[in-house]
């Protein structure tokens, strides 16, 4: 199914919704643990093997335990923020995907049908 950029436009917008209202739920003062994931981490092995090289983090049983500042350290990020992104009603899905580190990449496919159909798609 090939979707008008306004639509797909709609759609990024409303996944952006979704995943900042995620980030906002993260209470900032309980830590990370294998239950817990950070928004970053897709998996608990993932999480695991990030734990081992972080010297604040514990393994409590089969559980690791991670504290939000000593995870931004290790991340990068210095110490941990308030998880809260604000969301301009009037932001274009483009600028949403920037600050989330995404792309929007359009190009053309091949010639169907004698129309030349243009796909945008999101890529990191």
């Amino acid at each position: 199914m090939i979707r008008t950029t306004s639509n797909i436009e709609e759609l990024i917008r409303a996944i952006a919704r979704d995943e900042f209202a995620k980030l906002a739920r993260h209470d900032a003062s309980k830590p990370y643990s294998s239950h817990a994931l950070p928004p970053d981490v897709k998996d608990r092995s993932a999480f695991a093997r990030h734990c081992r090289e972080i010297a604040e983090a514990e393994r409590i049983g089969k559980v690791w335990v991670c504290s939000r500042d000593a995870w931004a350290r290790h991340r990068g990020g210095g110490a941990s923020q308030p998880a809260t992104v604000p969301l301009d009603e009037g932001e274009s899905a483009e600028s949403i995907a920037r600050r989330s580190g995404l792309r929007l990449v359009k190009h053309d496919t091949s010639e169907r049908g004698g129309t030349l159909a243009t796909v945008t798609r999101l890529e990191r």
